[in-house]
């Protein structure tokens, strides 16, 4: 089990911003839990499931079983949205039915968009839609270059709550996923629920604004606190907002050993 140390932290209203220190465990987590989602080995035997009849020879077999696993190219940045999700649904309650990566076309290519699109319960009977990025630095500057300029973290968060059309957009990505599915299925009702509060004209609060951070140096919570007040000055629109420091105990560059090969010889 991963455990956690929260080294800072800063709440204030419908906002806030944290320092999460992952410790024990981490390596096993990476090996288990993070590889998994990076090489999304749930999805993948789904597939070979449902087309495995169509197969008529050993040789077609082991080609269905190749097209089905392809593999993303290993990237630090593919591996720190991997971490992102793990640790949001783990940590945070957040629910992420359907991998964005399902739907790349080029294996080096970053969908644009948002990193995460899902689900988070505000209350016990309210759950709305979430949407935020992940971003990857071993930049030894705090806060680090990825929080800056156009493709920097607090740019394309701003660019999610100044845009209605963007998040439209990603409604209806996340609706033609649900579409075909049963009223019973957890997936539509989540969606269901997120999609009625999102209409309401005087929702207080419509959608949940997510920042993750991956850092692999010392804890200091200047990696978010002045990005984090840029952020929140303008923060309106039914959004809430929350960005999170994950400080991993190794290099980042590391972390590839233990998605591609388990860690072998770094244990």
């Amino acid at each position: 089990m991963l455990s956690i140390e929260t080294v800072y932290e800063n709440t204030n209203h419908w906002s806030a911003y944290q320092g999460i220190a992952l410790k024990d465990g981490f390596d096993k987590y990476l090996t288990s839990r993070v590889r998994t989602r990076f090489y999304d080995i749930e999805g993948t035997e789904a597939l070979i499931e449902e087309f495995k009849d169509i197969p008529s020879t050993g040789f077609e077999e082991r080609l269905l079983i190749d097209i089905f696993s392809t593999s993303p190219s290993i990237e630090d940045w593919k591996i720190g949205e991997a971490l992102a999700e793990c640790y949001l649904e783990d940590f945070e309650k957040i629910r992420f039915y359907y991998p964005s990566s399902r739907d790349a076309k080029n294996l080096k290519a970053n969908l644009q968009g948002a990193d995460l699109v899902g689900f988070i319960d505000i209350d016990e009977e309210t759950t709305i839609f979430l949407f935020g990025e992940v971003k990857t630095s071993g930049d030894k500057n705090s806060p680090p270059q990825v929080m800056y300029g156009r493709s920097g973290m607090i740019d394309q968060l701003r660019n999610i709550k100044n845009d209605p059309n963007l998040q439209k957009l990603l409604i209806k990505w996340l609706g033609f996923k649900v579409k075909a599915l049963s009223d019973e299925d957890p997936f539509k009702k989540d969606y269901q629920k997120a999609l009625k509060v999102y209409l309401k004209e005087k929702a207080e609060h419509k959608y949940f604004l997510f920042g993750v951070l991956i850092r692999d140096t010392e804890p200091k919570d200047t990696d978010l606190k002045s990005r984090y007040e840029s952020l929140k000055s303008d923060l309106s629109n039914g959004a809430r907002l929350k960005l999170i420091a994950l400080y991993i105990p190794m290099p980042i560059k590391n972390m590839k050993d233990y998605i591609i090969n388990k860690g072998e010889g770094n244990e």
